[in-house]
C-alpha cells in the first residue's frame, strides 16, 4: 500500500482502530451483544464470518428456488408469496451510494430467462426497460412449415402471446415485446415448427423468467 507523502498517517498502525469501529457497527454494543465477533483476526489479516443465510443474495436465490418448486407443484399463491418475499430484498436505486458512471439505474426485479434450443431452432425470453421480450430463431434450408411463437404466463396459466406464420428459409428471428408484464409472474417462451401434411412438429422452450 503506497503512502500519500511524509505527513501521511501510518495506515498499518491506524488499522486496529478502524477494525474496532467496524466491529462495533457489525456486532452491536451493550448487554444485547452475544457470541464471537463477526470480524475475526486470522493470521495477518481479518475475516468476516457471517451466516450465508443472512446474505441478501443467498436468501434471494433460495426464495426463487422455493417459488419455482411451488409453481411446479401447482401452488400459484404460495409461489407468488415466496417470489414477492425474494423480490422485496431488492429495492431502491442500484449502487446508489457507489460513485462511478456504472452506478445508474434501478435494482433488477427479474431473474432467469435466456435461450433454449439448437443452432437452427431457438426460443428466448428476456426482461429490460419494464418489458418482457420473447424471440424465436430459425435457420432452415427449406422453409416449408408453419411457425408458432408462444409467450407463456405460467402464473396465470395462460398465453401472453400466441401467433402463427409461415416459416422462413435461412436465418430468421421473430421478436415480440410485452409492454405491460405483471410483476411476480413467471414467463417462458416457446417456438413450434409444424411440418407439412400433419406429420407433427418440433418445439423449443426458453428457460423461465421470473419478472
Amino acid at each position: 500500500m503506497g503512502r500519500g507523502g511524509d505527513d501521511a498517517p501510518d495506515r498499518a498502525g491506524a488499522l486496529p482502530g478502524h477494525v474496532y469501529r467496524l466491529r462495533k457497527v457489525l456486532d452491536g454494543v451493550g448487554p444485547e451483544r452475544a457470541g464471537p465477533s463477526l470480524l475475526r483476526h486470522q493470521g495477518k489479516g481479518y475475516r468476516l464470518d457471517v451466516d450465508p443465510g443472512t446474505i441478501d443474495r443467498t436468501a434471494f436465490l433460495a426464495g426463487l428456488a422455493d417459488a419455482a418448486t411451488a409453481r411446479r407443484n401447482w401452488q400459484p399463491e404460495r409461489a407468488r408469496t415466496l417470489l414477492s418475499g425474494a423480490l422485496a430484498l431488492w429495492s431502491g436505486p442500484a449502487l446508489h451510494d457507489v460513485p462511478g458512471p456504472f452506478a445508474t439505474g434501478t435494482a433488477a426485479a427479474s431473474s432467469g430467462g435466456g435461450c433454449g434450443g439448437t443452432d437452427y431452432e431457438r426460443a428466448c425470453v428476456s426482461a429490460g426497460n419494464g418489458h418482457v421480450t420473447a424471440s424465436a430463431y430459425s435457420n432452415f434450408g427449406n422453409g416449408n412449415c408453419n411457425e408458432e411463437v408462444i409467450l407463456w404466463d405460467y402464473t396465470s396459466r395462460g398465453k401472453a402471446l400466441d401467433t402463427t406464420f409461415p416459416c422462413h428459409t435461412g436465418p430468421y428471428t421473430f421478436t415480440w415485446v410485452l409492454t405491460n408484464p405483471s410483476s411476480g409472474h413467471d414467463y417462458k417462451a416457446e417456438v413450434r415448427f409444424y411440418w407439412p401434411g400433419g406429420t407433427g412438429y418440433d418445439y423449443q422452450l426458453s428457460p423461465e423468467l421470473f419478472y
